[in-house]
């Protein structure tokens, strides 16, 4: 062995394939020694064994790895190198890998695509927030990450953490994916120092936190998504919390949510326009149990354009708050706004908005996902 040859028939027929894989020696310190199959001559396998350092008063122990050489079979996977693993797919079956732990962690990794997978069933315990988290990507040096074509759910997310979850990323684009069915969780979330972000035409259905939690964002576009059934009682369809830089929210559809659209800013920010939130064309309905179609909570938002929307709540279409500065709210749909903590703030601008009745946006059907709005006379929606 220590010259770089085992006699083994059973394995050199076993691992004479297009890939041979590793052989896997117990050396003296109780340590596993990987080497790798150089080739295979008859019954022996051929490796280098320089530097082995087995024992001599026991009996040796050797085992083979990462051989792709017989089918592997239906739902099983195999670990080929570290990091590294081969799964059959085939006939629409299902691999579970680990329990209690994310799908794919990708750690300061660039350049992938994560395309039309599965992701069920999914779980995690309370204040265990690396839990059961479907795609996690985070760490200084990410960027160009695709995430396309998936499906999210069911799952039970104890952490109320989200399926995905982005920290710390330059440069990633989440589309035509759908969730549903995730208890106590998010269908995104993302952490800090996140760049570029582009979330687009996804579907969201019966979520039990906030469906869109985006925190820490410079330069984000959500756009063409479609969230129902966010009823939790933190159930926001999406929100715009904390150091938020130039996001623009348009063209989506959140109806069936407690509030179907909140945003507040950031106290470290200091000068007029610095979050810059761009919210046009979007259709916002909440439920009766909440309050407006679209809500901020304050901290010093500033630079707010909302124009062009669909905005319906029980009680207001908007609320904003007296702490938010730099707000433009013209073109709207909406059954009226309030200001919160007092009277308008500084350096508003509320142009023409035309008045929507609650009891006209409620014709929304839920279950089929279409809308039959009465708008008023003359109103338009989105400039069509």
């Amino acid at each position: 062995i220590e010259g770089g040859r085992l006699r083994a028939p059973d394995l050199a027929r076993a691992l004479d394939g297009p890939i041979k894989g590793s052989l896997l020696f117990w050396v003296r310190g109780n340590e596993v020694s990987r080497r790798p199959i150089l080739r295979i001559e008859g019954d022996e396998l051929v490796f280098d064994g320089t530097g082995l350092d087995l024992y001599d008063d026991r009996d040796g122990r050797v085992a083979a790895a990462g051989s792709l050489a017989q089918p592997l079979p239906a739902r099983r996977y195999v670990a080929i190198a570290p990091g590294l693993a081969v799964a059959n797919l085939a006939g629409g079956s299902a691999v579970s890998v680990g329990s209690n732990r994310p799908g794919l962690l990708l750690q300061a990794a660039s350049n992938v695509v994560v395309r039309d997978l599965d992701f069920r069933n999914q779980s995690s315990e309370r204040r265990q927030n690396g839990q059961g988290i479907s795609i996690e990507a985070r760490g200084k040096g990410s960027g160009a990450l695709l995430i396309a074509g998936n499906r999210f759910g069911p799952a039970l997310m104890r952490n109320r953490q989200g399926a995905i979850r982005i920290t710390d990323v330059a440069g990633v684009r989440i589309e035509n994916n759908a969730f549903a069915e995730l208890v106590e969780g998010s269908g995104v979330r993302t952490g800090a120092g996140n760049r570029d972000l582009l979330i687009h035409n996804n579907q969201f259905r019966r979520i039990g936190r906030t469906a869109l939690a985006i925190f820490g964002v410079t330069h984000g576009r959500i756009d063409g998504n479609v969230i129902t059934d966010a009823r939790g009682i933190h159930g926001n369809g999406l929100s715009l919390y904390l150091a938020n830089r130039d996001v623009t929210v348009s063209n989506n559809a959140i109806t069936g949510a407690t509030r179907p659209m909140t945003f507040h800013g950031d106290t470290t920010a200091v000068a007029p326009g610095d979050h810059r939130f761009i919210i046009e064309r979007n259709l916002f309905v909440g439920l009766d149990e909440g309050q407006a179609g679209l809500t901020s909570w304050g901290a010093a938002t500033r630079g707010v354009t909302i124009r062009e929307n669909v905005l319906a709540g029980p009680k207001f279409g908007l609320m904003l708050d007296a702490t938010d500065r730099d707000v433009v709210v013209e073109g709207n749909v909406m059954n009226g706004y309030t200001v919160n903590k007092g009277a308008t703030g500084e350096n508003w601008r509320i142009g023409a908005n035309p008045t929507l009745k609650w009891s006209d946006a409620k014709t929304f059907d839920q279950r089929r996902g279409c809308a039959l709005l009465k708008l008023p006379a003359g109103a338009s929606f989105g400039g069509g």
